[in-house]
């Protein structure tokens, strides 16, 4: 997966194709969040932790639903 400045909102939709994962957003203002990014072979989880290097948000992962707040 490539993103070249996305939207969090677009890079979201692509995280769950890719991991059969609903993510979900407690803030409308993070999906407007934008990233450039190359994800390889990483987990959910080690690709969010990467994202959030770079802008502040959490997230929690409860089986098949991702909260970002």
């Amino acid at each position: 997966m490539v993103f070249q400045d996305e939207s969090f909102a677009n890079l979201a939709t692509g995280m769950e194709r890719k991991f059969a994962v609903i993510i979900r957003f407690s803030n409308g203002r993070l999906k407007d969040y934008r990233f450039t990014a190359i994800f390889k072979e990483e987990a959910i989880d080690e690709g969010l932790n990467a994202l959030q290097l770079t802008k502040k948000f959490n997230y929690k992962i409860m089986k098949k639903d991702i909260y970002i707040y």
